[in-house]
């Protein structure tokens, strides 16, 4: 991904997360005004249109791709070089 569009990209989805979090707080509000009793019930934000789950994953270079995680030996792997030594 160029460096210019990842930079966009991230703007974006920034500007997007602070709207759903505006929207979300707002809606909370009201519904606390309005409905105190179902408040107390609410687990999840409700981000509308302004969700970035759908963002999420899309810069896939180099610097997201998991590195190669060494392996160790087993303790079975162990006790066969023991037996054999």
């Amino acid at each position: 991904m160029n460096p210019r569009d990842k930079k966009r990209f991230r703007e974006e989805k920034r500007r997007l997360k602070q709207l759903g979090n505006q929207r979300a707080r707002r809606s909370f509000k009201a519904l606390l005004r309005d409905h105190p009793e179902e408040a107390s019930h609410v687990t999840q934000p409700d981000h509308g249109r302004y969700a970035t789950s759908h963002l999420n994953g899309r810069d896939r270079d180099a610097t997201r791709r998991p590195q190669a995680i060494p392996t160790q030996p087993t303790l079975a792997s162990e006790e066969e070089a023991d037996e054999t030594a």
